[in-house]
């Protein structure tokens, strides 16, 4: 097999395994203009658009020509592919393998991330990163290392802020020469409480930065981040479910992607107060439990019922416990996500329900009569928790 094909195999696999699947557009071409491929690789997930150009060339002592085959060579292609997508006149379109044809409004598109993933020999002095003068910063990254990044930063926000950092670092302006590899540069993020430390870098001055085993330290000795992980184990359920079920919907995306924005402790915090109220009502006959809370601005209303409930009745409840949350909170929040589960967790139902107008009288009557009814808003109960990314920390 040849490089070029090693290097096209590897967007295949990376767009249908990584968590990134629903957003990943392989090869991506511009269907309504020349057909032409854009680049290797584009994700585009909310207001953020990755740009990916993978590379498969060997260093051998050569820097000349690796500078050439793999930095200057894909600077060139993502600059290209980033004019495609935002400077044109007209809307892109472009092709995904399951989406059908979706077209890019560039003004969607706050955040862009320019990658080179190199396929070759990995050597420690790797290029960290390229940049030409008012094009924006390239990171280069290895391929062994971003398989293992994306396994530790396994949710887009947490790549997506990852990345910005690792860029906001490497264009500070001073002189950064690094003693390890991306992965070290990875924990030293993780282990101050993902930034990096100012009193490292910034106070280098050009001298070379040791970071050598760190990543070998936090992955394979830190009992925080052994623990962390074991915990993390629930909350892959949410991924499952996304994947599984609520992108089967055809409302599926928009819930999709507010839960997909939640970081992995967020993930977990959901799938710890859907098991919360599962145990702590399950044993009352004909209770249907709810609790809310809020993450990143939306409104999170979780409801948990009876085994015996008939469908038509908990769609029932799921739609008008939407509408009377929206109505009791004031239409405070544009979008209310709404959990169902059955006590034996054998059934999940899922519910969106967006802001619009105020009810009129008569509509808040009848909002007030469903409180009523269900018993709701009745003796509401507070709780803070106190809850952390690190069990022990």
């Amino acid at each position: 097999m040849n490089k070029g094909q090693t290097a096209e195999d590897y967007v295949h696999h990376f767009a249908k395994t990584a968590y990134l699947k629903h957003w990943c557009f392989p090869n991506p071409r511009d269907e309504s203009g020349n057909r032409k491929e854009i680049c290797d690789l584009l994700i585009l997930f909310n207001d953020t658009c990755i740009i990916v150009s993978i590379k498969n060339y060997d260093f051998n002592g050569d820097y000349i020509r690796f500078g050439k085959k793999v930095i200057e060579k894909s600077t060139k292609q993502l600059y290209g592919a980033e004019r495609k997508l935002f400077n044109l006149n007209r809307n892109i379109d472009i092709k995904h393998p399951d989406r059908g044809i979706v077209q890019i409004d560039p003004l969607i598109y706050s955040k862009i991330i320019r990658l080179t993933i190199n396929m070759g020999e990995l050597y420690e002095l790797f290029p960290l990163g390229d940049m030409k003068a008012g094009k924006g910063f390239i990171n280069i990254i290895h391929r062994d290392s971003f398989s293992q990044l994306i396994k530790e930063l396994d949710t887009i926000p947490e790549l997506v802020k990852y990345l910005f950092a690792r860029e906001n670092l490497l264009t500070s302006g001073f002189p950064f020469i690094l003693e390890g590899t991306e992965l070290d540069l990875l924990a030293s993020y993780m282990l101050n409480k993902r930034s990096f430390d100012s009193n490292i870098f910034n106070e280098a001055n050009g001298t070379p930065i040791n970071l050598r085993n760190s990543w070998k330290e936090y992955n394979e000795e830190n009992q925080q981040v052994r623990e962390k992980r074991e915990e993390d184990q629930q909350s892959y359920i949410i991924d499952k479910l996304v994947e599984r079920d609520i992108l089967k919907e055809p409302w599926g995306g928009k819930v999709a992607s507010e839960l997909m924005k939640l970081s992995r402790a967020d993930r977990r915090y959901l799938i710890h107060n859907i098991y919360d109220v599962v145990e702590k009502y399950k044993n009352k006959e004909g209770i249907f439990a709810r609790r809310h809370f809020e993450l990143n601005g939306i409104l999170y209303l979780i409801i948990t019922y009876p085994v015996d409930t008939a469908k038509q009745e908990i769609d029932r409840f799921i739609e008008d416990a939407g509408t009377v949350y929206m109505y009791k909170t004031d239409y405070k929040y544009e979008k209310i996500i709404i959990l169902g589960a059955k006590y034996d967790l054998s059934e999940s139902k899922y519910g969106i329900v967006l802001r619009t107008d105020d009810q009129n009288e008569e509509g808040e009557k009848y909002l007030d009569q469903l409180c009523s009814d269900y018993g709701w808003f009745q003796n509401m109960v507070n709780a803070e928790t106190n809850f952390k990314e690190f069990p022990t920390d």
